[in-house]
């Protein structure tokens, strides 16, 4: 199985998150939705099965948008979600896709945190600040570093029940908020979500 393969958790991925975590992952998902223009090209990185495609056309229907999930089965949930909304299905890593489009709003939920820091830094998000548009913005919903006790046991399960499931290839949760921000971004805003455990925060460029 290759690393980062979603395909066998795909069919029950949204009803694990719902039953451990409640409403708060997709609270920290949807949070800042509302700051999308009309018109706005839109990419959404690791999207999984789809449910947000719906949220964002209810807001902002004349909106495009671009879906890269490297899960097949994945995309064919989201397909099935979302059969006539103006989207582009791209099947494939991220790190693989290639596009000369430069993109409004960024959508990166629960994404980043499955590659290892030294991807992150030196590929995965020099790569994401090279979509964005002048005066775009990215939204990064995700677990927070330094968590309580008991949030930590939980995030070490969800690490070994994933690399099992998906191969996950990271294997520990990094400091995302200061990657970005070491890779040019500024943090514009920021809500906290399940008693500080997930975040919700929009980046925009520095200077």
């Amino acid at each position: 199985m290759n690393s980062n393969d979603f395909d066998k958790v795909a069919p029950f991925y949204d009803r694990l998150a719902g039953l451990i975590f409640g409403k708060s992952i997709k609270k920290a998902q949807t949070e800042y939705l509302h700051l999308i223009k009309p018109d706005s090209k839109i990419l959404i990185l690791g999207g999984g099965t789809g449910w947000i495609l719906k949220e964002i056309f209810d807001r902002k229907p004349e909106v495009e948008i671009s879906y890269v999930e490297k899960s097949t089965q994945m995309i064919e949930l989201a397909k099935t979600a979302c059969p006539n909304y103006n989207v582009e299905f791209v099947s494939l890593p991220f790190e693989e896709w290639q596009t000369e489009e430069k993109f409004d709003f960024i959508i990166c939920n629960f994404f980043l945190d499955v590659f290892q820091s030294r991807k992150l830094k030196d590929q995965i998000l020099p790569k994401i600040k090279s979509l964005i548009a002048e005066n775009g913005r990215l939204l990064v919903a995700d677990f927070q570093v330094n968590p309580s006790i008991w949030q930590k046991i939980l995030l070490w399960a969800m690490h070994i029940f994933f690399g099992l499931f998906s191969n996950l290839e990271s294997q520990k949760l990094v400091d995302l908020n200061e990657l970005l921000i070491s890779n040019g971004l500024k943090e514009a805003s920021a809500y906290y979500f399940f008693k500080g455990m997930i975040f919700s925060r929009i980046y925009e460029f520095r200077g």
